[in-house]
């Protein structure tokens, strides 16, 4: 049962059980599942996030270091481990959807996101260190891999480290500080042995604490040099442990309580969105196109006694971690810009016959705009046009997508009826001779032909009619100022 629980992480419903035996005879196992009234909603839950959160971050075309390095960094970005031990130490389905989790629960998902995608992974514990972790096979070898010690506790932020990564069993049962491994593994047995020592010797690799971005096929982390005291972004290839610097970054931050001193190390996130990849400084966040090489300020602090000491991107928005030094705990990151720039959206004033309204006054390239128009009385939709895009609708409703620049919204409406006017109003003139004066408006189309008039039907007793008939642009003018209209009489 208890290698049934490691293979199948998607039971996390399954509580515990019970067994009864007779002599030396398993007779009966009784499992206990949990309870929760939303119990069915949740288990949609746990198989949705892995489709939302993480396989989208994997595509056939990565080799299994590749798969393994994106989940493991994934997995320590989103997630992190739970304080309260005694009352919430978390389960399966907490770790995947809500985030934290104890160790257990870091090596089930983390086996059960790379299982998802073709490797196979054993989860290992240690009754001596009350701790779990895996083991990942990677080109048909066993490696150990230590996500919970790779995150760091408290969570910090846009931090991930890579000390406890591809391990063989002597490396990971060795403590070293220049690795980033502070603390050793004892007290396990597992089924495979992991006796290859390839990626004990990769330095780079286990120095990172960036997460790795992959750009068109080439890994970018930031390192930092302790001699020089310089950030690096740089390339890696994980083919032979080596890096390529792209980019120097002089950043330097200030010990604010005593001028004059630095921090002598890297706290800089490093982010992918939409092909560039993004950094912070201590006031500032950065654009690095990889493709020109050039990197562009992309936005400022506004945070005068704090500095950043991280960054993530989440949701096309990014977050900064503001402190005022690296040594506090967990920050909760705070908003810094969309991704994307906004846009306006100007529905046009000048619109008559109906009303036009947008259901959002900015939006970002790519989003979706819905627009509500609905016609006066008497009126019909005739053509609506986001810029000079003619849109249709659907069910009634217009949508159009958000262009890279500002968007005015036009539209037309149209008589019903088909004559192409209606009477608005009337006045009474008793200047001399009594008369009714009669308003009505014209639909553009009539307005504007040479060929439509009006035919006038008057009574002159009550058996006969005059007619007369005059055409609309014949017809003399009268200019209204006021109501800024040319008036037909």
């Amino acid at each position: 049962m208890d290698i049934f629980f490691y293979c199948y992480p998607e039971i996390w419903y399954m509580d515990k059980y019970t067994y009864y035996y007779s002599s030396t005879y398993a007779t009966r196992i009784v499992p206990k599942y949990l309870t929760d009234s939303d119990l069915e909603e949740k288990k949609e839950e746990f198989f949705e996030a892995p489709a939302e959160k993480y396989l989208p971050l994997i595509d056939d075309s990565m080799d299994d270091f590749t798969k393994a390095v994106t989940l493991h960094d994934a997995l320590v970005l989103n997630t992190y481990y739970t304080k309260d031990l005694e009352n919430d130490r978390g389960n399966n389905y907490t770790y995947m959807v809500q985030n934290y989790g104890v160790c257990q629960y870091y090596a089930e998902c983390y086996a059960y996101l790379l299982a998802q995608c073709g490797i196979k992974s054993e989860i290992v514990s240690s009754k001596s260190m009350n701790h779990a972790w895996l083991k990942v096979q990677i080109n048909g070898k066993y490696y150990n891999v230590d996500s919970i010690w790779d995150d760091p506790t408290p969570d910090r932020v846009g931090l991930v480290h890579h000390g406890y990564f591809l391990l063989s069993d002597d490396a990971f049962q060795t403590a070293d500080s220049s690795a980033n491994r502070e603390d050793s593994h004892w007290g396990y047995r597992s089924i495979h042995a992991a006796d290859d020592t390839t990626f004990d010797s990769f330095d780079n690799l286990h120095k990172f604490t960036t997460q790795l971005c992959k750009v068109d096929g080439t890994f970018y982390a930031i390192v930092y040099d302790s001699e020089s005291w310089e950030s690096r972004l740089v390339t890696y290839n994980y083919a032979d442990d080596s890096v390529v610097i792209k980019n120097t970054m002089n950043f330097y931050w200030d010990v604010l309580d005593d001028p004059g001193y630095v921090y002598t190390a890297n706290y800089s996130s490093l982010a992918l969105y939409d092909g560039k990849l993004y950094y912070n400084g201590p006031d500032k966040v950065y654009e690095y196109d990889p493709a020109t090489g050039q990197e562009t300020e992309f936005a400022a602090s506004t945070v005068t006694d704090k500095r950043l000491y991280g960054l993530r991107i989440i949701d096309d928005k990014l977050w900064g971690v503001y402190a005022p030094s690296p040594n506090e705990g967990y920050i909760e990151p705070t908003f810094m810009r969309n991704m994307k720039s906004t846009y306006t959206i100007t529905v046009d004033s000048a619109i008559n016959g109906g009303k036009v309204t947008a259901d959002v006054q900015e939006a970002k390239e790519g989003d979706t705009v819905t627009l509500s128009v609905i016609p006066d009385e008497g009126y019909s939709i005739g053509t609506v046009k986001a810029n000079n895009d003619i849109l249709t609708s659907t069910d009634s409703t217009y949508t159009f997508t958000m262009p890279a620049e500002n968007v005015t919204v036009t539209a037309d409406f149209f008589f019903t009826d088909g004559i192409g006017a209606r009477v608005v109003g009337h006045s009474l003139s008793l200047a001399g001779d009594i008369g009714v004066n009669f308003y009505m408006e014209l639909d553009s189309a009539i307005a504007n032909s040479d060929t439509a008039y009006l035919h006038f039907v008057i009574p002159t007793n009550e058996q006969q009619f005059d007619t007369k008939d005059i055409l609309v642009k014949k017809a003399d003018t009268k200019f209204d100022a006021a109501a800024n209209k040319t008036y037909y009489t």
